[in-house]
């Protein structure tokens, strides 16, 4: 019985054939760093469900910085003992030590920022030299969406319904 390229499955294994290859660069890139930082950041989706991103920052032996968007990851929960145990399982399964996290960036969000359970506490009791800084694009996007919101011009402007401003 001959297969069908074009099915689904094979696209998804296609993809993900991939997406380990490209892994693979940013873990080879990342093998020669002393150090590296983290930003990341979850949201909901449509359905309902607890969307993680995260990145990595990193400077190469030539001091050249390198940026990677490591991937979007599923969590049961946005508790901040949950999404810290996704960020370090990302980084365990990329073969990226804890001793390496020099900082990370995470927004104001209790769950993220949380001085007794937020993912930055979690990860600073074990990368005790690591830094946390929130991030500042965060506060603009909020304030963009306020003003697109409150502003009719904007929303004309950029050809916007106000309902498409959330």
């Amino acid at each position: 019985m001959q297969g069908n390229w074009l099915s689904d499955t094979i696209q998804n294994e296609i993809i993900e054939l991939m997406a380990n290859d490209v892994q693979r660069q940013i873990i080879s890139e990342e093998s020669d760093t002393s150090f590296v930082g983290l930003v990341a950041d979850g949201t909901t989706d449509i359905a309902g469900n607890e969307q993680f991103s995260v990145c990595l920052q990193y400077a190469t032996k030539d001091f050249e910085t390198g940026n990677s968007f490591l991937g979007m990851y599923s969590a049961p929960d946005n508790t901040g003992e949950t999404l810290a145990s996704v960020v370090k399982d990302v980084l365990l399964r990329m073969c990226i030590s804890l001793t390496k996290l020099e900082g990370f960036s995470f927004d104001g969000a209790g769950n993220i920022c949380g001085r007794l359970h937020g993912v930055q506490s979690i990860l600073k009791k074990e990368c005790t030299d690591s830094l946390y800084v929130h991030c500042a694009n965060h506060s603009l996007d909020l304030v963009l969406q306020e003003v697109a919101r409150s502003v009719r011009g904007v929303l004309m402007h950029c050809n916007l319904s106000v309902m498409s401003v959330t």
